[in-house]
């Protein structure tokens, strides 16, 4: 018996018009062999667009710590839907 499950894998194709690399959650049967993902259509461009944009984020806010950035992690900030504003963002 398969339960429907979703996960957090790499995108690889199961989304057709985002990057392979990109981490995305995904429907998915588990049952005693693993997991099948289940394909999903092309995502619509609006929400492809904040898909981008949050990954954009995420990358951006990872390079700036690794390389100790200030402009890229508030880069990362101020694209980011959850910060209010570049204000805000620089206060933090």
């Amino acid at each position: 018996m398969k339960e429907k499950f979703i996960l957090i894998e790499p995108n690889n194709g199961s989304i057709p018009n985002i990057d392979d690399d990109v981490m995305v959650e995904l429907p998915a049967l588990i049952g005693k062999n693993g997991a099948e993902v289940i394909k999903i259509y092309a995502i619509p461009t609006f929400y492809k667009g904040l898909m981008e944009q949050q990954v954009a984020s995420e990358k951006l806010i990872v390079e700036g710590a690794i390389e100790g950035s200030y402009n890229k992690v508030l880069q990362s900030f101020a694209m980011n839907k959850t910060v209010l504003s570049t204000l805000v963002a620089k206060k933090s």
